[in-house]
């Protein structure tokens, strides 16, 4: 390993800023990321310049991963930049340039193939015509490093899918207007989902229409890297339970007034020709580092640190923002130890000669890989949780009407579109009112699509139910209790209020009914009494009774029923 280049030492860093110990940082940091940085003279920009340079560089080992609570996990990283307009956001876009080189090599060899395919379909097309069998050739796959952040989700997924294990992709946009289109609109809560299985690693499928097929990334690998003001945040999280956000590192830079002088430092080359040598570089290094297998291994007293941290982690994250920003903390442990397999491999990169040592399969991160982790992480989690206090709650499932609601309370945690229009037909909803209502709760969050035609009620919108029906019986319990009568007639069962009027009836045709829950079978008809604030106990346990004796074989699982009774009355 070459010893330390005094060009890339930094002096002159203040040794903290913004709550970053930034000098005790950069002395840390391999002589890679060094000789990236070390021209960034601006504190503010230096920061910025570091967190994106880390996850772009990322791309340059696929198949490198650490073991974490028990799956490999690779070292791909969300950032996002949060600061005021005119404020140094743009220093992202030159880790863009890191990879240029890169994607335009796999570009070049894109173009080479297509002609190899156009010259191979020629001979193919004339075997046919002189009744030769041949097999058909194949059309080339476009690899790509870099993605726009203007593009659909199916797209995305074709190129994860394409791409393989062996080639990550990495999305950068320097303004969050350019990805805001994947967050808006009904397949917005869809595209959320897919970014969260990203980061995790999970597969993420697309149903192509004209070939009929499932087109699958099984373990994709990506890097977000996001920068943009207040405002335009609000379009990427939909609120502090959104858990797109605890996925992100997140940087807000203190503002700063005064003036920095935009004035040519003498012997200073522009910014844009040192990130364009670099690239150049990479695109050497990653002929040696993109099908290097290695695990990174942590000694037992860092895993010990590692616990202790991330305990204390989740203790401030639940004393400050309760328990939705638990996940922040935890998140964050995984990204410390994603930072560290960035740097513990990347110390034994030589950007001179562009090569890589024998690394065998497993290395572990220095004492100085392993604190400038750390050190990255806590700043950043520091300003996800100001993020999360200053984001609204994720609103609960709202409707228009008491239909609305019996509508989706009534729908399984997990269902079929022909179970929603059965329901639908049973509550007399009309089908276009059944569809706007289905994508109305897809767009806010309420469901999620899962497959063609299946759909999934969040968490969120689970706990939402559960606390209306909540603030119904809180309703119930501050009013005078109604008069309630009921009239059993040939076709229906009838509940009247004091005046008369029916406020609540049931086709005895369909009394039997019952939907399937995690606990079992509860009724249909007791699922949506139970909570309301004019129904007491012994209505609802006569109406039980009611209906065991007009429909003794039915599937209504009793214990449950009697269970979901209980929480009300």
């Amino acid at each position: 390993m070459r010893p330390p280049n005094l060009l890339y030492q930094r002096p002159d860093l203040p040794q903290e800023y913004d709550g970053l110990h930034l000098a005790a940082l950069y002395s840390c940091f391999p002589e890679f990321f060094k000789q990236i940085l070390h021209p960034h003279r601006d504190p503010q920009e230096l920061i910025i310049a570091s967190f994106s340079a880390l996850a772009t560089s990322a791309a340059l080992i696929p198949n490198v991963y650490t073991i974490y609570r028990g799956k490999r996990n690779y070292p791909y990283l969300n950032v996002l930049v949060i600061m005021p307009p005119a404020s140094g956001k743009g220093a992202l876009e030159f880790s863009r340039i890191l990879l240029s080189e890169i994607n335009r090599s796999l570009a070049k060899e894109y173009e080479a193939e297509c002609k190899r395919y156009e010259h191979e379909l020629q001979v193919y097309k004339h075997a046919v015509k002189k009744g030769t069998a041949i097999a058909p050739p194949t059309p080339p796959k476009l690899y790509l490093i870099l993605i726009s952040g203007n593009t659909t989700s199916a797209r995305l997924i074709q190129q994860l899918a394409d791409n393989g294990a062996n080639i990550p992709l990495v999305m950068l946009e320097t303004e969050i207007d350019a990805v805001s289109g994947m967050f808006s609109g009904e397949m917005g809560a869809q595209n959320s989902v897919i970014f969260r299985q990203l980061f995790q690693h999970e597969s993420v499928s697309s149903a192509r229409k004209g070939d009929r097929e499932t087109l699958t990334a099984d373990t994709p690998k990506m890097a977000i890297i996001l920068s943009g003001t207040e405002n335009q945040v609000r379009s990427l999280f939909k609120g502090n339970e959104d858990g797109l956000l605890s996925r992100f590192l997140i940087l807000e830079p203190t503002p700063r007034m005064e003036w920095v002088s935009p004035r040519p430092r003498k012997g200073e080359r522009p910014m844009e020709d040192h990130y364009k040598e670099l690239s150049l570089k990479f695109l050497r290094l990653w002929k040696h580092t993109q099908h290097l297998e290695v695990e990174v291994k942590f000694t037992e007293s860092q895993w010990d640190v590692l616990d202790k941290i991330g305990e204390e982690l989740q203790q401030r994250a639940f004393v400050i923002g309760g328990i939705y920003a638990v996940s922040i903390a935890r998140r964050h442990s995984v990204m410390a130890a994603r930072f560290c397999t960035i740097l513990a491999l990347s110390r034994h990169f030589d950007l001179e000669t562009c090569t890589v040592p024998d690394l065998g399969s497993e290395i572990y991160p220095t004492e100085e890989d392993f604190s400038a982790s750390l050190e990255l992480t806590e700043y950043s989690f520091s300003k996800s949780l100001k993020l999360f206090q200053r984001m609204p709650a994720s609103q609960p499932v709202k409707t228009e009407n008491r239909l609305q609601y019996n509508f989706f309370a009534t729908l399984p945690a997990e269902f079929h579109k022909a179970e929603a229009d059965a329901l639908a037909q049973k509550l007399r909803i009309a089908p276009r009112t059944r569809d706007r209502w289905l994508s109305a709760f897809v767009q806010t969050g309420a469901l999620e699509r899962i497959g063609r035609g299946r759909y999934k009620k969040s968490p969120l919108a689970l706990m939402a139910v559960a606390e209306e029906q909540k603030e119904r019986i809180d309703n119930f319990n501050k009013d005078d209790k109604m008069t309630v009568t009921v009239e059993i007639e040939p076709q229906y069962v009838s509940f009247l209020n004091e005046g008369g009027d029916i406020i609540y009836d049931i086709r005895r045709a369909e009394l039997g009914d019952a939907n399937k829950y995690p606990q079992g079978y509860i009724s249909t008809w007791v699922f949506d009494l139970a909570p309301k604030s004019w129904v007491t106990r012994e209505l609802v346990l006569g109406l039980c009774e009611f209906i065991k004796q007009e429909v003794p074989d039915n599937k209504i699982d009793w214990e449950a029923t009697y269970a979901y009774i209980d929480m009300f009355h």
